[in-house]
């Protein structure tokens, strides 16, 4: 998990974590520079459960402290985290039996979304369950919920995060996987996902969209190879945002 300045959230995301139903794992906190309260919290938790590992890391992008965190792993699965989302009590050990049973690569699930204040807002995911509809969703949106992400460390720790992605790097990360990996999802809600605030929403939205967009080239590439160039990806595009702008009306 990885913490940046989330004082105001962070013990009930920590929380959530250490009340797990399954509770045989490591708890890896990577402190990314925080300048508030953060490091002083994790600090009271981890004197508390041994099960706490803290990292400090000067600050970098997302993706530079996943990778840390990936490489310091030690256990069979990586389970994702937020430092200001709320897990479900049950969420490693639903994921647990279901990866285990289905013998999957990366499994993600449902989510109810918070506010800033933690009020539910009524609004609940409904993501694709299985591996071809993931995949096939993958070339127009991004069908998993990273934060809900619990994936084999193996697989992950051999392809990490592409480190130039600020944003949107775990679309950039499916779409790598998507010739060696099999995915799933939950049906079920395991996470309660804050929504950030509509200036942070903003400030990412264009850096966000042109990983996306990037990502998606090289997919469309892998199936149709050098036939298809630029020009003719971004003239597809247009298609499919037509299309889908004719269908909300």
């Amino acid at each position: 998990m990885p913490v940046y300045n989330n004082e105001n959230y962070l013990k009930d995301s920590i929380e959530s974590i250490l009340e797990q139903s399954f509770s045989d794992f490591e708890f890896i906190i990577i402190n990314d520079g925080s300048t508030d309260g953060s490091l002083s919290i994790i600090e009271k938790y981890k004197l508390r459960d041994s099960r706490i590992k803290i990292i400090h890391h000067k600050k970098s992008n997302t993706s530079i402290v996943l990778n840390k965190g990936v490489k310091f792993a030690s256990g069979k699965y990586i389970a994702r985290m937020d430092a200001d989302d709320i897990a479900m009590k049950c969420r490693l050990k639903k994921q647990l039996d279901y990866i285990t049973k289905y013998n999957l690569d990366i499994l993600g699930s449902n989510v109810y979304f918070i506010n800033q204040d933690g009020f539910l807002l009524g609004k609940e995911t409904n993501k694709p369950l299985f591996d071809s509809q993931i995949k096939w969703s993958l070339f127009f949106t991004n069908p998993l919920i990273h934060p809900t992400i619990l994936v084999r460390s193996q697989l992950i720790k051999k392809f990490l995060y592409n480190e130039n992605h600020i944003y949107a790097q775990d679309y950039g990360l499916w779409i790598k996987l998507l010739p060696f990996a099999s995915f799933g999802n939950l049906k079920e809600k395991l996470l309660a996902k804050r929504l950030p605030s509509k200036n942070t929403k903003e400030k990412q939205y264009l850096e966000q969209e042109r990983t996306i967009k990037t990502c998606r080239f090289i997919a469309f590439r892998n199936i149709f190879g050098n036939r298809m160039g630029k020009q003719e990806f971004l003239c597809f595009w247009k298609f499919i945002e037509n299309k889908k702008m004719n269908n909300r009306e």
